[in-house]
């Protein structure tokens, strides 16, 4: 700290003059002043190290922000990609099952058709006419 120190105070002697103070008076007087400026100086040491505490605390919980806000980040990209890619899917699978379906029905109408032309034609109604 900058300006005057405890040791300072302590060690500070004044001239006598005939009407002055009382040396012993000035010289307690000056250790309580040096103990009141070295109990503050102590309390300044602690408070800036609470300080840099606090700071170290604030800049990790900042960097802990920061890679929570990323990986938020990166999982919605990721999410969009495999929505992306479902949708993608589906719609091919869709495509592939309906030309499935529309593939079957064709070869079961063509089997019907077979069936129909192998079958035998009914016969035409024959009628007998009787001679009386």
């Amino acid at each position: 700290m900058d300006g005057i120190d405890p040791s300072q105070i302590r060690r500070k002697r004044f001239d006598s003059t005939r009407r002055g103070f009382d040396p012993q008076q000035v010289t307690a007087f000056l250790e309580e002043v040096a103990d009141g400026v070295a109990t503050l100086l102590r309390t300044i040491d602690e408070l800036r190290a609470e300080v840099r505490e606090a700071e170290e605390k604030v800049a990790d919980v900042m960097a802990a922000e920061e890679a929570l806000q990323l990986t938020i980040l990166t999982a919605t990209k990721a999410r969009d990609e495999m929505l992306a890619r479902a949708e993608r899917d589906a719609g091919r699978i869709r495509a592939e099952a309906q030309l499935e379906v529309a593939k079957m029905l064709e070869e079961r109408r063509g089997r019907r058709s077979e069936r129909r032309d192998a079958e035998p034609e009914p016969a035409a109604d024959v009628q007998f006419v009787s001679e009386p």
